[in-house]
């Protein structure tokens, strides 16, 4: 042996005696990768004979039965099964993530894919190309279970994705301060070498591809990716690297645009070089991953990613052998399951969004008639078509029918007139029933999904008539299984009033059924929606107008329709509608607890925030971690261990009531209550005493990456912080004085709103999370409410100083924050990058394939990551037209203009799209021209403000404070913004005065009037 070089086992007791030496962090991988000799073909081979590698595994067995590599002992899925007859025969593995290893053991579980639980399947791991590819994972899985599985470092197959786990993992561990002098660089294999080189790759590769994997910033991967996948010198690029990107728990919708954009050269280079084999498995996991970030970013990007698969997938060609009809089978399978992934419900407005996911079935759909003959549409494929139907809007004879439904229940059809005898039952068989009806011609019988889809389509199992509701259903793995929604849910989810709902849920108790998730959920929204329409009563006129315009039918929206006007039509009930409090006392009593999403409803609407801690408290035997999480000292792996949906409505809860002291909820305040060091910057003095700092805190350690629960912070900060004046010394003292300055006090409280909103923010930009629509609409209100009050003590400061001859000394911190606010353009420059980020106005433009385009067409992709509703776009125009910023909205307008076409189509998925629209065009009418304030006011002001700044520097300076928030915008600029409105034909013309008056009734227009007439 060459002085200097080390045999395999030399390394591997090397590496052995390293860490022994090094103190125990945390289970950690050191085992050299040249541990077991490789075969001559350089594939590892579990199944290899016992003597292929006896000495190096005589010494390793007794370390690894005294634990010294812990770290790399783990459940496994590779190993090898010993017969009794003598030779061993390999296991049927189950595929490994090796890079989802490295990662978590390396400390970035942040950018590791998920460890999803028991109940929860990972179809990324199974055949996607066999209807057994399940079964056969789960077979191979519990057969695995009790293998041991060895480190990365000590696998030897042959695979990009192993070479890269064992560079990123030797790498990053080289620079530990422990690690011997003499020890080794890494370097490859010579097998590992021929492998790259096959390809075309080599160690350099390794580098970068190494570097994109290890990006924490998933937008800063994407990009380094696609500067790699398009640059006219790259060879091959793996598609393991797409694939492992968007295997991360959160993709923002502009990195997901990236790598789609990305995805159709990287696939269409395989199709081009036959050396370079992926396997359809590979390819259906990309649509599955892609479409898996669309559901929850970019539902708009569906259509394409369907189409990226169909185009992908193996050419059908018609005849009998043996090849073409596995290939067939192959393909079928994978479409239907396509139309199934398709369906599944979108993490926002999935009503609204069931729009894109039509498109890209049909876009399905049309690929499978089109083959010669036609793939068979499976049992997945006909309820993934009912499933959109279930949600799409009743047409003209389905509306008819439901008109004509008795206010009694059942809701037999009830003639008004000799034409309506006409109308048969057969009228009244829905799209959904028909699809069904087709699913049983074909030979599918009915299971409990099928049953369920049936009941929410118009028709119970017994036949009579049920009321046609717009309803998500869940999907079903297991056909006859679903666990999604049973029959009883369904049934009291197709009713019109709280005592129908009520009514089919005591013939479920009285049945002595099973107490069921889905069913609790099922009548606590139907109480919950009863008591929103308790609190309601005093709007109906304005509801009755509004639905003469949009005339809503029962089953059409959530909330339920008021019992009928006589009570022989009533539903008879044995015991009298409860409300949701005294619905899950009733429960308590008989020793019922509330469990899963049904707790997480029940919380997040709790009509008290006692009554929500207690719905909390009592699930701790089954969830004890609830309590730690309210705790003084909360746990932060006892808080990442909670559901994202019960942990959300933990913090919506709280949000709701974020004016309530923690004392109410018995969450002591300890001094160790680590808050974000930002808080301090907003002036909270002894703010950390409220439920919103609590929720701030959990935030902070959860780090979650839900975006309902961030939202639920900013709807609570649009509503203002002013009654937690009460916890804080400085607030008081402003409130002692509210007879002489209410003004103050309540700018105060809105200027801390904003401040908190700024540091929410900067903890989402920490875990990478974007802003979506609701939340971007919330902050858009944030923004008016502090300029507004700004606006209103820079207005009462400046007719103080004309009245009086001093300022009170209490009161000049906030005044002079106000002016500060009103005069800096940092404020207004976040909101439009806010907006910009949103719907996508970053320059992106699709960059040209790699491969020639002439027989393959890649469908362009949306233009806007998100098409704002008009009251978004309200919501946006209304914040800048406060704020003064003219050249804003001129800008705003154009954009609206360039994409008409998009927001077109938005607003045909909203309901009062077009009174929305109207108000966009109004208020841009009142904050250009500022017609709530006399003419005469801005004119004096611009006069007299050279010479107060002269004689008065402090009224100077509020004198120009007034100016800015009260001048209009330039004739030319108005007269710019009225051409534009006027040349799109759908906005119907520039606001008229009646529609101005109208608007400028507003309460905040007529303050601020008011304080403008005592200057």
């Amino acid at each position: 042996m060459q002085h200097g070089v080390l045999t395999p086992l030399g390394r591997q007791l090397r590496s052995v005696l390293i860490d022994l030496r090094k103190p125990v962090v945390r289970p950690r991988v050191h085992v050299s990768r040249y541990d077991f000799p490789k075969p001559e073909h350089g594939l590892r081979g579990y199944g290899s004979s016992p003597g292929s590698n006896s000495a190096s595994a005589a010494v390793l067995r007794p370390l690894i039965e005294q634990g010294l590599d812990a770290g790399i002992r783990q459940p496994s899925h590779d190993a090898v099964e010993t017969s009794s007859d003598g030779p061993r025969r390999m296991k049927r593995r189950t595929k490994r993530d090796h890079l989802g290893e490295v990662f978590r053991l390396l400390g970035k579980e942040d950018i590791a894919p998920r460890l999803r639980p028991v109940w929860k399947k990972d179809v990324s791991h199974w055949n996607m190309r066999d209807r057994g590819g399940r079964r056969a994972y789960k077979k191979h899985k519990e057969r695995h279970r009790s293998d041991e599985q060895l480190g990365v470092s000590a696998t030897t197959d042959l695979s990009v994705e192993r070479i890269l786990a064992t560079y990123i993992l030797e790498t990053t561990m080289s620079t530990d301060p422990l690690r011997a002098s003499w020890d080794l660089p890494h370097a490859l294999t010579n097998h590992e070498k021929a492998y790259l080189s096959a390809r075309g790759q080599n160690l350099d590769n390794v580098q970068t591809w190494s570097r994109i994997l290890a990006e924490r910033d998933t937008h800063s991967a994407a990009s380094s990716l696609a500067d790699l996948v398009h640059s006219a010198s790259s060879d091959h690029v793996p598609i393991v690297l797409l694939n492992k990107l968007l295997r991360r728990p959160y993709v923002s919708a502009a990195t997901l645009r990236m790598l789609l954009d990305v995805s159709w050269p990287m696939l269409r280079v395989r199709s081009n070089h036959s050396h370079i084999y992926t396997s359809d498995n590979t390819v259906f996991v990309t649509f599955l991953r892609l479409l898996r970030h669309a559901r929850m970013v970019w539902p708009a990007a569906m259509e394409s990613i369907a189409q990226l698969l169909i185009t992908h997938l193996p050419p059908v060609r018609p005849g009998k052998s043996g090849q073409a009809a596995r290939t067939r089978r192959v393909v079928t399978h994978m479409a239907n399951a396509a139309l199934r992934l398709i369906t599944i419900s979108t993490s926002e407005e999935p009503i609204n969004n069931s729009a894109y996911q039509e498109t890209a079935v049909i876009r399905v759909l049309q690929y499978m008639s089109e083959q010669e003959p036609q793939l068979q549409t499976t049992r997945e494929g006909y309820k993934a078509v009912v499933r959109f139907q279930l949600v799409m809007k009743k047409t003209s004879q389905e509306r008819q029918w439901a008109e004509l439904k008795a206010l009694s229940w059942p809701p037999w059809k009830q003639d008004r007139t000799a034409v309506d005898a006409l109308i048969t039952p057969k009228s009244g068989l829905t799209r959904a029933a028909s699809t069904l009806e087709g699913m049983r011609e074909a030979g599918y019988s009915p299971h409990v999904w099928e049953r369920s889809a049936a009941l929410l389509a118009g028709w119970d199992t017994d036949g009579t008539p049920t009321v046609q509701t717009r309803r998500m259903l869940g999907i079903a793995w297991d056909s006859g299984n679903d666990k999604q929604m049973d029959l009883w849910a369904a049934r009291i989810i197709a009713t019109r009033t709280a005592q129908e709902a009520w009514a089919a849920y005591l013939a479920y108790e009285e049945n002595e059924l099973t107490a069921t998730e889905s069913v609790h959920l099922a009548i606590l929204e139907k109480l919950h929606a009863e008591e929103a329409r308790q609190r309601m009563k005093l709007g109906v006129t304005q509801t009755l107008i509004r639905n003469e315009r949009d005339p809503l039918l029962p089953g059409d929206s959530r909330e339920v329709e008021p019992l009928p006007p006589s009570t022989h039509l009533y539903t008879y009930t044995s015991r009298p509608v409860p409300t949701i409090d005294n619905f899950i006392h009733q429960l308590q009593e008989r020793s019922v607890t509330l469990r899963g999403h049904a707790l997480a409803f029940a919380v997040t609407h709790a009509s008290r925030l006692e009554h929500g801690m207690r719905y909390l408290r009592d699930t701790n035997e089954h969830s004890p971690e609830i309590c730690n999480l309210l705790g003084p000292n909360p746990d932060t792996s006892i808080i990442r261990r909670l559901p994202d949906y019960l942990f959300t409505a933990i913090i919506q809860l709280l949000c709701r009531f974020h004016r309530v002291p923690l004392s109410r909820i018995q969450v002591h305040d300890e001094p160790g209550l680590a808050l974000p060091a930002s808080l301090a910057k907003a002036r909270q003095g002894h703010i950390h005493r409220s439920t919103l700092a609590l929720v701030l805190h959990l935030l902070h350690l959860r780090r979650t990456l839900c975006r309902p629960a961030w939202n639920a912070v900013f709807f609570a900060l649009s509503r203002g912080v002013t009654h937690d004046a009460f916890h804080v010394p400085e607030f008081r003292d402003l409130y002692a004085a509210r007879a002489q300055e209410p003004v103050t006090a309540k700018c105060y409280g809105v200027l801390i709103a904003y401040h908190l909103c700024q540091d929410a923010l900067a903890m989402m930009n920490g875990v990478h999370v974007d802003l979506d629509a609701s939340g971007f609409h919330s902050l858009c209100i944030i923004m008016e409410n502090t300029v507004w009050h700004c606006s209103k003590v820079a207005s009462c400061q400046y007719a103080a100083l004309t009245s009086s001859d001093g300022r009170d000394a209490l009161h000049h911190k906030v005044n002079t924050e106000a002016k500060d606010f009103l005069t800096s353009t940092t404020h207004l420059k976040r909101l439009k990058t806010r907006f910009d980020k949103l719907v996508g106005n970053n320059g992106f433009r699709p960059t040209p394939s790699l491969a020639d385009q002439s027989s393959q067409t890649v469908p362009m992709l949306p233009r806007l990551l998100h098409a704002p509703s008009p009251a978004l776009l309200h919501a946006y125009i209304r914040a800048l037209g406060w704020a003064g910023d003219h050249e804003a909205l001129l800008t705003t307008v154009k954009w609206m203009v360039e994409h008409e076409e998009e927001l077109s189509t938005q607003r045909t998925r909203n309901r009062n799209a077009d009174d929305m629209l109207r108000n966009c065009i109004t208020a841009l009418h009142v904050f250009l021209q500022r017609s709530w304030s006399p003419k005469s006011t801005s004119r004096e002001a611009l006069e007299n403000a050279d010479y107060e700044s002269a004689t008065n520097p402090a009224g100077g300076n509020t004198s120009e404070v007034l100016v800015h928030i009260s001048k209009p915008a330039s004739a030319d600029l108005v007269d710019e913004v009225r051409r534009l409105v006027n040349s799109v034909e759908a906005w119907r013309g520039w606001a008229t005065d009646a529609e101005i008056v109208e608007y400028c009734q507003d309460k905040r227009f007529q303050e601020l009037l008011s304080i403008s007439g005592r200057t």
